[in-house]
């Protein structure tokens, strides 16, 4: 008698359990199941690592992507896991068939940005302190550049070169003191200390690396 009373209470759970998914909406169980397809991908793209995983083991989880400046940019498990995280986000398969991959985690964009063309990079405002910096606030054609965009990463992205001369083959980075920060309006604030011989007049350029 027992052992028919417990096969019928499994019975009922199972029901209970059967009922429930059925009752679900459909939009949520759509979602659900869409997360699920997403996560699968993600695991196939860019799989997931142990956290004591090597820098080749790294190397190997990047390995196939379009843009190498991942590979180059992304070294310990840590840097692996913020970007997978993104990339989950944008689309793992659209990043790592992006050959703008690495610059738009880097801005933090919500999106895989477009290769940048010549004069999408607008300095819209520019200063001279007192203290002889150069103050300058920059945007990028089409791309909302996050508030949380780190400083380390936007400096392997977007650069300074100055030159006391307005002369191509004296602008360099050499010496050029720089800060960058985001504005919170989706362009980057740059900051530039020209070099200690800089005389009077002193001209920058920004770029996208």
């Amino acid at each position: 008698m027992m052992t028919k009373h417990l096969k019928t209470c499994a019975l009922c759970v199972v029901a209970l359990a059967a009922s429930t998914a059925g009752a679900m909406p459909v939009g949520v169980r759509l979602a659900m199941m869409g997360r699920a397809a997403a996560l699968a991908v993600q695991d196939v793209v860019f799989p997931e690592l142990s956290q004591d995983a090597s820098p080749d083991q790294v190397a190997d989880a990047l390995g196939g992507a379009s843009d190498p400046a991942l590979v180059a940019n992304i070294i310990t498990v840590a840097d692996y896991v913020g970007f997978r995280a993104w990339a989950s986000s944008v689309g793992a398969t659209t990043v790592k068939t992006s050959g703008t991959a690495w610059l738009s985690y880097a801005l933090g964009a919500a999106a895989v940005v477009p290769m940048p063309q010549d004069g999408d990079l607008a300095i819209d405002d520019v200063s001279v302190g007192t203290d002889g910096k150069l103050d300058a606030v920059v945007s990028l054609e089409g791309v909302t550049i996050s508030p949380a965009a780190l400083e380390s990463r936007l400096k392997t992205v977007l650069g300074v070169e100055g030159s006391a001369e307005l002369d191509e083959a004296t602008f360099s980075s050499d010496n050029v003191g720089l800060t960058l920060v985001p504005t919170g309006d989706g362009r980057v604030r740059v900051t530039v200390t020209p070099p200690a011989h800089a005389g009077d007049t002193y001209f920058m350029r920004v770029k996208v690396k």
